[in-house]
């Protein structure tokens, strides 16, 4: 008859078995981490893809954030102030002998003025054809042989703008 301590030893499995059931079970998480890991990113991806794809999606994805965002009024200021500094850096700039410090001034001119700039000289329907024109090039390029994309703007009606009676 047996004993109790040896009708254990005999369910007790063998060591190789007891590591295969391990392994099994450690890549069986490995694999579901990488599901869990791998499908959210395969989905964000295939959506960026069915926007990039969609040239209208994208015009009025980029229209609706250049002209209800601060991105313009924040590119003029910052382009501004980085000339104003290379024409001083450059000695281009007559800083007290004929023109006042515009890298000063500039420092008075708040991000409201800018956005008053921005409306007036970049009208909304200007900002929008800039871009439109833009995007419709880029697909265009993307899609044909050319080495580089083929981009005309029509600024023949902005020049006839009212906003820019000064310069006629």
């Amino acid at each position: 008859m047996d004993t109790p301590i040896e009708e254990s030893a005999e369910m007790q499995e063998p060591a190789p078995a007891k590591q295969a059931g391990c392994l099994a079970h450690g890549l069986a998480f490995v694999l579901a981490l990488l599901l869990v890991i791998a499908l959210p990113l395969a989905l964000l991806d295939l959506d960026i893809w069915r926007v990039v794809s969609n040239a209208d999606l994208m015009k009025n994805l980029i229209t609706d954030e250049v002209v209800n965002s601060d991105l313009v009024p924040v590119g003029l200021e910052w382009f501004s102030e980085q000339r104003a500094e290379q024409r001083v850096r450059d000695g281009v700039a007559l800083t007290g002998v004929d023109e006042p410090n515009m890298v000063v001034l500039l420092s008075f001119v708040y991000r409201n003025s800018w956005r008053a700039v921005r409306a007036e000289v970049l009208t909304d329907e200007f900002l929008t054809h800039l871009e439109y024109v833009t995007v419709d090039g880029t697909y265009e390029w993307i899609d044909s042989e050319n080495i580089v994309p083929q981009v005309t703007y029509d600024l023949s009606e902005r020049l006839k703008s009212p906003n820019l009676d000064y310069y006629e």
